[in-house]
């Protein structure tokens, strides 16, 4: 697995790694749960992973924070399969077995985020850089997707200075963090509707508040955001407006080329939107 994934930095390159990737996989978490059952060592000495996990890692090979690595690759490739599939469900055998059932330090990653943030305000780019492959490392702890992307979604933003904290240094509390990236994330949404509205020229139909209360109650793949005539209700509204008011693109647009065009659209920002929330 070190050699497939270039010493756990990147996802297998190919079909064919892929599959020896995965395959590999599924008997390294046979061999570790096989192991973690072992009391006692070659030399009929006690042994337990929960006592002497410094010794344990240096027999397989491996150290604990290359254990996170190969989790975070993972769960990228896991990302990737889903995209490839209809429906977002991996066709195969995923998990993988960690030697010591570990969580997120969620106060040494606030730490993290701020000390990041910091970095990211004074321009010290490169040191920012390290602090990221730590909170990498720490929310590879987790199997929770959606708290996986949401910290990253967040740690980018900050590097982008799409987002910059109300008061420097910035704040240590768990809390507050939390808080943080909640207004990240729903600035984040609320500019991304404003810009579909804007580009679709709906100014007269909805507002982003109203567009995003509607796709709230989308489920990802499916088109279940016009039972009740919603979506042919803005497009109407938007008929006699969108030739003046909507991005160049979208005037030079038929009617008919216009709802195919805006329902498709609709329905990925949708998808966009939920697989964020």
């Amino acid at each position: 697995m070190r050699e497939l994934t270039d010493n756990f930095t990147d996802k297998p390159k190919g079909e064919h790694a892929e599959d020896e990737f995965i395959a590999t996989l599924n008997q390294y978490n046979q061999i570790i749960s096989q192991l973690k059952q072992y009391t006692v060592n070659e030399d009929d000495e006690p042994i337990s992973m929960y006592t002497d996990s410094d010794y344990f890692y240096d027999s397989i090979g491996l150290s604990y924070d290359e254990e996170g690595f190969l989790n975070t690759v993972r769960m990228q490739l896991e990302e990737t399969l889903k995209r490839e599939v209809p429906g977002g469900s991996t066709p195969v055998e995923l998990e993988m077995v960690h030697i010591i059932d570990v969580r997120i330090d969620y106060d040494y990653l606030v730490d993290l985020i701020a000390l990041f943030a910091e970095q990211v305000r004074c321009g010290n780019f490169e040191a920012a850089d390290e602090t990221r492959k730590n909170i990498e490392a720490e929310i590879a702890k987790t199997d929770n997707d959606k708290e996986r992307k949401k910290v990253r979604r967040f740690v980018d933003k900050i590097y982008d200075k799409e987002f910059e904290f109300d008061s420097y240094p910035v704040t240590r509390d768990v809390d507050e963090m939390q808080k943080a990236m909640d207004k990240a994330q729903h600035d984040g949404t609320i500019r991304l509707l404003t810009g579909f509205v804007r580009h679709w020229g709906l100014d007269n139909s909805i507002t982003p508040n109203d567009l995003k209360a509607l796709i709230s109650k989308h489920k990802v793949g499916e088109e279940d955001l016009d039972k009740q005539g919603e979506l042919n209700k803005i497009m109407l509204n938007a008929r006699q407006d969108y030739k003046e008011i909507a991005s160049l693109e979208v005037t030079m647009l038929s009617w008919v080329k216009y709802r195919n065009e805006f329902r498709t659209a609709f329905y990925e920002l949708a998808d966009t939107i939920m697989e964020d929330e």
